[in-house]
């Protein structure tokens, strides 16, 4: 059965991650994963790539999960992880819980935070406590 498929956007990073145009016998599919390995192979998404989420444990089961290797359970969260961060990597979206837990560093718990700015130009951040204090962070290169 031919499966075309018409790649508009790729982004390579532990997976090649291709936003595609996928038809299969005149019928749209949102996803295609053609993963061999662990950081090995090409995932095809129709839409975003978090259409991702709803093949990964299938995905993870049939061609990453080794029994030589680590408990299944430990294998399961590494690949989870790094799924997670791919799909955050091209979406530029990220869980609000993550970002604020981060702020831990700073001091500051999750739940005082009001609002926080950005300014990258000059590399600062002003985290806005629910109390009304502001905070000001340098933010340091990557």
């Amino acid at each position: 059965m031919p499966v075309r498929v018409t790649s508009r956007d790729t982004n390579r990073l532990d997976y090649g991650w291709h936003r595609s145009a996928i038809e299969c016998e005149g019928k749209e599919i949102k996803i295609v994963s053609i993963i061999e390995g662990r950081a090995e192979g090409d995932i095809y998404y129709t839409n975003g790539p978090e259409d991702f989420f709803a093949v990964d444990d299938a995905v993870f089961d049939m061609t990453i999960y080794h029994e030589e290797g680590d408990t299944y359970d430990t294998q399961r969260d590494s690949f989870a992880r790094l799924i997670s961060a791919e799909v955050m990597s091209i979406t530029g979206r990220y869980p609000l819980s993550d970002l604020l837990d981060g702020m831990r560093v700073t001091g500051i718990s999750p739940h005082e935070v009001r609002a926080i700015e950005i300014n990258e130009s000059e590399r600062s951040m002003k985290i806005t406590k629910t109390s009304g204090e502001i905070i000001s962070v340098e933010l340091l290169a990557a």
